[in-house]
């Protein structure tokens, strides 16, 4: 098995004193943009270019909401057009923006679809003009809700389900396939914060019915970050006890019951904040916060039978590692959006930073063994 060398490449200080939730997506190959909670909780969105050496510049930024813009979760509708899902006023709002061939940022629409509160939002992609929403409403419980966009980017509620009644933060929800979708999430069971994983279908009208629900962790399953492997397994990144750092692989049935594959303790110190990205088929790389408050970023492969292996790590900000938020720019290169030092206040500045990550090959054997 190669090990990953894990490279820093650049880095920018793009906000100052505070910085939360970010939410960083791709445009294109060389552009990027990024949803965060800055001075006050304002809500915020800007955008950045990579060179060819990928060092980073700001373009845009527009303050989208001047009372609270936190608990982001950013995706792409299309080449110049983006859905936010986000806690305003204590409220949940989802908003539409576009922007224009300077990569200018404009807001097309705003809902607030829930008027009690609208925390650790995770939103998806189900077609070109629906997306669904996990995320914390009234008394802490735990919702599903579809929404679409019509041809001017106006946004309508479709369905909403209640799915959890007594707990459910730090979601993270993934599409299966057209119709199907799995979901991460801290619950309650007895006085523990346990892990939990749940599937979701839609009918042609983009109505939400719960299908079947695991307890992979019965001590505690905060911080989660869940990714697609294939059209079968999937891979989780969560806070577990003692707020160790765990990997987790799953798999689903025909339907669509999950099982817990392989479980892997990364990290015995510290393992919050997490942000996990998909590199190649077996291959995804880890940004979360770890021994110390510090940011650290880790590679890990999967074999055959989705076994966890740790294959590179890097402690890239030795001040403070929190809010991240990791994307892949292209094959071997990482961007991280996350809070940093504290110079001020109570939360950290926000930064902009740039990986190459590569398999380290030191001879014809280690090549193979990668290649395989």
């Amino acid at each position: 098995m190669a090990a990953y060398d894990i490279t820093q490449l650049d880095v920018l200080e793009n906000t100052t004193p505070s910085n939360v939730f970010n939410s960083v997506v791709k445009i294109d190959d060389t552009h990027f943009i990024v949803a965060y909670g800055g001075d006050d909780n304002d809500g915020f969105i800007k955008t950045f270019s990579i060179d060819g050496s990928y060092n980073i510049t700001e373009i845009n930024s527009l303050e989208h909401d001047t009372v609270r813009g936190t608990d982001t979760s950013l995706v792409k509708i299309d080449s110049t057009h983006f859905i936010l899902a986000y806690r305003g006023d204590d409220d949940g709002f989802i908003k539409t923006f576009s922007i224009d061939g300077s990569y200018a940022i404009t807001q097309e629409d705003s809902l607030a679809h829930d008027t009690s509160t609208g925390r650790y939002n995770s939103l998806v992609k189900i077609d070109s003009t629906h997306f669904m929403l996990a995320y914390t409403g009234v008394d802490f419980d735990g919702f599903i809700k579809t929404f679409s966009i019509d041809g001017s980017y106006n946004i309508t509620q479709e369905d909403s389900l209640e799915h959890d009644t007594t707990f459910a933060v730090d979601n993270s929800l993934v599409q299966i396939d057209s119709t199907h979708f799995m979901l991460a999430y801290a619950g309650v069971s007895g006085f523990n914060s346990d892990g939990f994983i749940k599937t979701f279908s839609i009918d042609g009208s983009y109505n939400i019915t719960q299908i079947n629900s695991l307890t992979h962790d019965t001590t505690n399953g905060d911080d989660n970050s869940l990714v697609k492997i294939d059209d079968t397994h999937f891979i989780l990144a969560y806070t577990g006890d003692d707020n160790d750092g765990f990997i987790k692989t799953f798999s689903i049935d025909g339907s669509y019951a999950i099982t817990q594959v392989n479980s892997l303790e990364h990290d015995t110190n510290n393992g919050e904040w997490n942000s996990l990205v998909k590199i190649d088929s077996t291959h995804y790389a880890l940004a979360y916060r770890g021994s110390n408050d510090d940011g650290f970023i880790k590679t890990f492969s999967i074999d055959g039978s989705y076994a966890i292996t740790q294959i590179g790590s890097v402690e890239h900000d030795t001040e403070r590692g929190t809010y991240n938020s990791l994307m892949l720019i292209d094959s071997n290169h990482l961007v991280l959006a996350y809070s940093g030092e504290i110079t001020s206040g109570f939360e950290g500045d926000g930064f902009i930073k740039t990986f190459n990550v590569a398999p380290i090959i030191t001879n014809n054997s280690n090549f193979l063994a990668f290649m395989q």
